[in-house]
């Protein structure tokens, strides 16, 4: 089934900015969303209105997702992605590194305007979104006779699954679709939150709760699978990275020294708090999507960097909100981080000498195990299909290369890279960078 998405109109207040429609911003949440009591008016859904559901459609496709990589509004496009067309599909979402760039105005920004990263995501996941009218919960419910489920984004204060609900307004997307006599809703948002923790999750309501989540002007789109996932090549799209990177010095110093001048400011600590946040998410993704490629180590040791520095910018916006003055150090911290990320992801585009050094070690070991010329070795699809080739050799080979590269392999090889020769050089070179990393701290 096809699902749709919607949004709907609340001024949250959010990171700075005004939540009021999907083409305004990319909605996630930072502190700084406008939070209050619940009024009288506003009550608490009970159940049977909503609970949990124990088993649904979408279990395993959820359970599959990064989502702790991913933003609020991330989650569910890659939910829809991941069910159309595989798991793993909404990786793609990390294939760019961000870095700070000139906006319409000339003023440097880390976020892309959200209509820009919503046609990316599409375009990257192999989605196409088509605007359907509907104004509330009932004309929501009225979509969802048709069997299609809807992608909505509403005010997380009415949304009773999450921590933020009769606490904080603030836009937050979440799939539904029709359930029996009720409506399954289905939230891949991953946060810790001052009220508690939002996990990934699944549950059902009642048609009265849809129209109480639901309240406000709606926009629907009807979200379904396009041609397919974009095929990206790797080796391409980290050039692409490495050219983002070489042009990003005099944006990312702009940037920082603009939140240097403004710290104090009302707002601007939201501001950087958000583009922390969600640097780090995507730092993380990045690193998934590399997968097996041998910087995934490295990358993934700059999220961690990120995370740190996020678990720092959460403290020094307390200590502003309380009155405390503004911490320099943390715009510091946030530039450098910039600018090791700018020379990693200009250093990953570049050829390594080591994997070509590693690649030649493991060809020449094997054609020296089993007494074999190169071009047989090469022209081979599987080590199987090699004349000579058993277990045995294969364990002399790679004790062979072991020696020769003064690198050992890990306990926990996977099976697949023992398959071909491709595989082998695969291990090799992950093993050679993670000896190279641990060496030089």
């Amino acid at each position: 089934m096809a699902p749709m998405l919607a949004t709907v109109d609340t001024p949250a207040v959010h990171g700075g900015y005004v939540r009021r429609h999907i083409t305004d911003v990319w909605p996630v949440y930072v502190p700084g969303a406008r939070c209050e009591a619940r009024t009288s008016k506003e009550k608490p859904l009970q159940a049977p209105d909503w609970q949990a559901a124990a088993r649904h459609p979408w279990d395993t496709t959820l359970s599959g997702l990064r989502a702790d990589a991913l933003d609020c509004l991330q989650t569910t496009v890659a939910l829809v992605a991941d069910h159309a067309h595989g798991p793993g599909t909404h990786l793609a979402l990390g294939c760019r590194w961000r870095f700070p760039e000139a906006d319409a105005n000339g003023a440097a920004r880390i976020q892309m305007p959200v209509q820009d990263r919503f046609a990316e995501a599409m375009r990257l996941l192999g989605l196409r979104a088509e605007r359907i009218e509907a104004s509330d919960g009932p004309a929501v419910r009225d979509q969802l006779a048709g069997g299609q489920p809807l992608y909505v984004i509403a005010d997380a204060f009415l949304l009773p699954w999450l921590p933020y609900a009769g606490h904080a307004h603030m836009s937050h997307s979440f799939l539904i679709e029709p359930f029996g006599e009720r409506f399954l809703v289905v939230d891949a948002y991953h946060n810790d939150t001052q009220w508690g923790p939002a996990r990934p999750g699944a549950w059902t309501l009642s048609p009265t709760a849809v129209d109480q989540v639901i309240a406000g002007d709606v926009t629907t789109m009807d979200v379904r699978p396009a041609t397919g996932p974009l095929w990206l090549d790797r080796s391409k799209v980290l050039a692409d990275n490495a050219t983002l990177a070489r042009a990003a010095k005099p944006a990312t110093d702009a940037y920082t020294e603009r939140l240097r001048e403004r710290l104090a400011e009302p707002g601007v600590i939201d501001d950087v708090v958000l583009d922390i946040w969600l640097l780090s998410r995507e730092r993380s993704l990045h690193a998934a999507w590399l997968a097996d490629h041998p910087a995934a180590r490295q990358v993934s040791a700059r999220a961690e960097a990120w995370q740190r520095l996020s678990t720092q910018s959460y403290l020094v916006a307390r200590r502003m909100r309380r009155g405390g003055r503004p911490n320099p150090v943390l715009i510091d911290d946030l530039a450098r981080l910039l600018h090791e990320d700018m020379a990693l992801a200009i250093e990953l585009a570049e050829p390594s000498t080591v994997d070509d050094a590693v690649d030649a070690v493991v060809l020449a070991e094997l054609c020296a195990t089993l007494g074999l010329d190169e071009a047989v070795v090469r022209a081979t699809d599987t080590l199987r299909s090699l004349p000579g080739f058993d277990s045995f050799r294969l364990v002399d080979a790679i004790d062979r290369i072991e020696q020769r590269l003064d690198t050992a392999l890990p306990d926990d090889l996977a099976v697949d890279d023992l398959r071909d020769v491709a595989g082998l050089c695969r291990l090799f070179r992950s093993a050679k960078h993670q000896a190279k990393a641990v060496s030089t701290g």
